[in-house]
């Protein structure tokens, strides 16, 4: 999957671990994707910006946020996944997110 998604691989591997809609620590993400820890939060802090994930400061004595998956960040992963699906050489179809 990492070479047909390219430069996006990171991306999907973060939003598949948030797509269940749960409240995820960021040390749970990163151990998910097995990633490190700084480049996680860097990374959960730039799909936030992108209206990808929302985030809440944890409480009760945690450091750090917890993040789940935004409608925007399910869409794009889906729409990223477009060419492992379509097999990157057929002809895909053309329009909005619907095909129409």
């Amino acid at each position: 999957m990492e070479g047909r998604l390219g430069p996006n691989h990171t991306k999907v591997l973060i939003l598949q671990c948030l797509l269940d809609g749960e409240w995820q620590l960021t040390f749970q993400i990163a151990d998910a994707c097995g990633r490190s820890l700084t480049n996680t939060s860097e990374l959960l802090r730039r799909y936030r910006s992108q209206g990808l994930v929302c985030r809440v400061r944890m409480r009760d004595g945690l450091r750090g946020f917890a993040y789940r998956i935004t409608n925007v960040g399910r869409d794009r992963y889906y729409y990223l996944l477009k060419p492992l699906h379509w097999g990157g050489n057929e002809e895909q179809p053309q329009g909005g997110w619907n095909g129409w």
